[in-house]
């Protein structure tokens, strides 16, 4: 019995190159290496392909990659410089698939290691593309059917490996009502679908023009609605869910224009400069069954800048945020640590000293950015790397 055990477990797990461990084992082989060559050994065989690609080592890959914080740092307006850097500072540059397009990014977001990139066309038309840096897939979103010349996306995404993606439209830059009209992307079906009127879509701060408008946090979408009357302050938080469900969260008293949401270890966090423009605080969301949505006040952080012209970007990583400022022109990049309460100082690249630049958080992730439908499956005869393994 036991020799037929052995065999049946033998077929199973056989390639047709050598015996493949149990999934328990296999993954944490597998988890040890670098994503590059995970993405290469993709490769390998279907069965390679198969278990690298499968929902459940994509999220165990997921996890893992969280713990180290990355950012994407880009020239604003038109991306031309962009680069991957570490927290420590040091910076690679980067190559989006399917840039060779020319077309300038006009918006980024960013989400769990996947990018979608807004670009306006000549024709006065939207491109809108997923990619994964990564592993360097691309795909070209079908074309929006909704009208509208002032546009602001958003992306959320759900546990089981699927986004929906949110344009926000309207005729005017600046609506007198709280509504414009809302079209989803649904990555499942790889079509869009008209929602209707909804409460207002991500709209730029003025007090920081270039930061990015949404943030996305367990699967929710969350960006500031600010008051029509003056701009000088948010209002509220607005948000909306996987199934389109909109609601909204009441923020603290006495917020000024230097307010900024970010995602910090996977917690909605509030970041907002005091008047004095001395210090800033750091709240986190709570929810409370019985009382809703607080806001907690988790710590402070002293600036230490004599002068700031803006805030290009403030951006949530793990037990850290990173800030861009403008100090006379002059870009700093500023991480501050919120468990030792300190600040250390960055080196950006010198591409990126000289303009406005954007931080989006990152990851290296094996997440899909296109349908299940248009995956390749790897072919026997693509093994050119199975002599690099043996040796």
């Amino acid at each position: 019995m036991s020799e037929i055990s052995h065999e049946s477990n033998k077929a199973r797990y056989s390639d047709g190159y050598g015996i493949v461990p149990n999934d328990v084992i296999w993954e944490e082989i597998l988890l040890k290496l670098p994503t590059k060559d995970l993405v290469r050994f993709k490769a390998v065989s279907k069965l390679w392909y198969e278990k690298i690609s499968s929902p459940s080592f994509v999220k165990l890959h997921m996890e893992q990659s969280k713990a180290n914080t990355r950012y994407i740092i880009y020239s604003y307006p038109s991306a031309v410089d962009m680069f991957i850097m570490e927290n420590n500072g040091e910076t690679s540059q980067l190559t989006l698939p399917g840039s060779h397009n020319g077309l300038s990014p006009v918006e980024i977001c960013s989400f769990n290691g996947l990018l979608c990139i807004r670009s306006d066309t000549e024709e006065d038309d939207l491109e809108i593309r997923i990619c994964n840096p990564t592993t360097q897939e691309v795909t070209l979103l079908p074309r929006c059917s909704l009208p509208g010349k002032f546009t602001s996306l958003g992306v959320v995404f759900d546990a089981e490996t699927n986004y929906k993606v949110f344009r926000f439209c309207s005729d005017e830059f600046e609506s007198e009502d709280d509504f414009c009209e809302c079209e989803v992307y649904e990555s499942y079906d790889g079509t869009w679908r008209n929602i209707g009127q909804v409460p207002t879509g991500p709209k730029v701060n003025w007090f920081a023009p270039v930061c990015p408008t949404s943030v996305c946090v367990q699967g929710r979408l969350y960006w500031l609605a600010w008051n029509i009357e003056d701009r000088e302050s948010p209002a509220f938080v607005q948000s909306v869910d996987m199934e389109g469900n909109f609601s909204r969260i009441s923020l603290p008293e006495d917020l000024n224009g230097y307010t900024f949401l970010i995602n910090l270890d996977g917690v909605l966090s509030l970041v907002a400069m005091d008047n004095t423009e001395t210090y800033v605080d750091i709240l986190v969301l709570e929810d409370n069954k019985e009382t809703g949505f607080t806001w907690s006040w988790k710590t402070c952080a002293e600036l230490e800048l004599e002068f700031i012209s803006s805030f290009n970007s403030v951006v949530g990583g793990k037990d850290e945020i990173l800030f861009i400022f403008d100090v006379f022109n002059k870009f700093r990049y500023r991480v501050f640590n919120l468990t030792e309460r300190t600040w250390r100082e960055l080196d950006a690249p010198a591409a990126l000293k000289r303009c406005y630049s954007v931080a989006l958080p990152f990851v290296e992730s094996l997440l899909p950015c296109i349908n299940p439908e248009e995956k390749p499956t790897p072919a026997r005869a693509q093994l050119p790397v199975l002599n690099d393994l043996d040796s």
